[in-house]
C-alpha cells in the first residue's frame, strides 16, 4: 500500500489463482473512505479486465462496507460486508501499531 496523501491509499496486488494484476485507489478518513479499482486478468479463466467502486464506512467500532463488481460472468455483483469491533478500533485499511 502507498500513502502519496494522509487521505489518499494506493493498493496493488498480483494474485496466483486465477493469475491477474489488480490496482485500487481509497480516498478518506478514518471514518469514512471510498474506492476504485481495476483487475487485469492474466488467463482464460475471467473476463480480462473488470472494475469496481465501492465505499467503507467506520463508526464506534462498527464498519460497513460495499462494492460493486462490474465483473460479467457474476451472478451477484452487489457486496455488502457489516462488522463489529471489541476493544479497541482501528481505522479502515490501516495496520495495527508494531509493538
Amino acid at each position: 500500500m502507498l500513502t502519496p496523501h494522509p487521505l489518499i491509499r494506493w493498493h496493488n496486488r498480483l494474485d496466483i489463482t486465477p493469475p491477474c494484476l489488480g490496482t485500487s485507489l481509497e480516498i478518506g478518513s478514518d471514518t469514512i473512505a471510498a474506492r476504485v479499482g481495476s483487475t487485469f486478468t492474466l488467463g482464460d479463466e475471467a473476463p480480462p479486465q473488470s472494475w469496481s467502486l465501492g465505499f467503507s464506512h467506520n463508526q464506534l467500532g462498527k464498519q460497513l462496507h460495499y462494492t460493486y463488481l462490474n465483473q460479467e460472468n457474476l451472478e451477484h455483483k452487489h457486496l455488502v460486508s457489516i462488522g463489529m469491533s471489541f476493544g479497541r478500533t482501528q481505522p479502515i485499511s490501516h495496520k495495527p501499531d508494531a509493538v
